[in-house]
């Protein structure tokens, strides 16, 4: 399990980004982060990614070696003078899941160009084809639904429920899409101005009862 425990964190001199964060994930499942823009959720993600490392307050504990973020910001995960098919090749080289193979066969046409000749969602499917083929303990997922058609974030959110149960591995989904992490995660957290609180589901959907029956 990953603790986390009173962390907090701020951009040099400015206001806290993460104000005195608590919260636990849990292997074999897949936890959400959601709330608005600025509220903290992709600099956590940045955190655990170890993308992050100075000027935290707090403690983390159980945080796994092998681990990978893909951002919402799909340019940052391609390198531009590599084609398509080289990125697979140096990335990918052998597709074991069904969903990369169908991309791949999606993306026969753009194999030889580049990331800046491809879509926004071809880039974003680029980038979640050498995700999955990785084999990382931490998955964490910024956004990963962005440019994508409906089928194709249905796929992706799947895969990552059934990769986190079968290899125990521990999966996180970034989202201002509230549906989108009650409809996938186990588990959810919600973002408010730095500060962080366990979403219950329950309790969310009783208060939803009450005010349909008043």
């Amino acid at each position: 399990m990953i603790n986390i425990e009173n962390l907090s964190y701020s951009y040099l001199e400015g206001e806290p980004v993460l104000k005195d964060v608590t919260l636990s994930i849990e292997k074999g499942y897949v936890t959400g982060f959601f709330g608005g823009n600025g509220s903290g959720k992709s600099t956590l993600a940045k955190i655990l990614a170890g993308e992050i490392s100075s000027r935290i307050n707090g403690a983390i504990r159980g945080i796994p070696e092998s681990r990978i973020l893909l951002e919402q910001n799909s340019h940052s995960n391609a390198f531009f003078d590599l084609t398509v098919d080289e990125h697979l090749s140096l990335y990918a080289p052998v597709l074991k899941y069904a969903e990369a193979k169908e991309w791949a066969r999606q993306m026969e046409a753009s194999r030889k160009r580049y990331p800046d000749e491809l879509s926004g969602g071809q880039l974003q499917i680029l980038g979640l084809m050498v995700l999955m083929e990785q084999g990382r303990e931490l998955v964490i997922l910024d956004e990963p639904t962005n440019h994508l058609a409906p089928e194709n974030q249905r796929k992706i959110l799947k895969w990552l429920r059934s990769h986190c149960v079968e290899c125990k591995t521990y999966g996180i989904v970034i989202s201002h899409n509230r549906e989108l992490i009650e409809s996938y995660c186990d588990e959810a957290y919600f973002f408010q101005d730095g500060v962080v609180s366990r979403y219950d589901r329950r309790r969310e959907q009783e208060k939803k009862n009450d005010v349909s029956t008043n």
